[in-house]
Formats: C-alpha cells, structure tokens, sequence
C-alpha cells in the first residue's frame, strides 16, 4: 500500500509541475517579440497595375479543346465505359470493374488534354 501512495503522489507532483509551469508567463517574451521584425517588415507597399493580359482571366485559365475534339473524347469514353459495364466485372468483379472505370475517366481526361 505504501508504495501505491507513493505513486499517486508522484504522479500528482508531476502534475503540478505542468500546471504551474502553463500557468507562468514566460518572461522576456514580449521584449524579444518587439525587438524582431517580420522578413517583409521593411518592404516597400506596391500597387495593382492591370496586366498585358487585360481582364479576360477565363480565357487565359481554360485549356479548351475544340468542341469537336471533346465530342470524340466523349464517345471514346462511352465506350470505354460500356466495355466496362459489360465485361470488367465478369473479369474480376467489383474492383475489376471500378479499376476499369477509373482508367476510361483516366483516358477521357488525357484526351482532352488535362
């Protein structure tokens, strides 16, 4: 029983220990805090200029393919698809036919060019 106390009491002086040392304030923070500055401290403040660009971003973001292109992509993608409907699963069941459906969207979106 003794030595079961003695580890209670251990435990809680440990305790203590981590609630009085959260509990101070570390001192000299706030002065060494002031003292450094942040790496864009000194920077000079700069201004919005419109780019060579103009504002037309979409066009710019967008890939785009032709709208014919992306309607062959679409049916070789259909197909690709009902080949997988129609034999990966008989292959090798429901990871066969999720894995074949994966590498048709794969192809779908190689085709377009993403």
């Amino acid at each position: 029983m003794p030595f079961l106390l003695s580890v209670v009491r251990m435990v809680a002086r440990s305790a203590n220990l981590r609630c009085q040392t959260v509990q101070t304030p570390a001192s000299g923070l706030d002065e060494i805090a002031d003292k450094t500055g942040s790496p864009l401290g000194n920077a000079e403040p700069f201004e919005y200029m419109k780019s060579a660009t103009g504002n037309d971003v979409l066009s710019i973001a967008a890939r785009g393919v032709s709208e014919a292109h992306e309607a062959d992509c679409f049916s070789e993608y259909k197909i690709d698809m009902q080949q997988c409907d129609a034999l990966a699963f008989h292959l090798g069941g429901a990871r066969m036919s999720t894995l074949c459906k994966q590498n048709a969207f794969d192809r779908y979106q190689q085709c377009r060019g993403y």
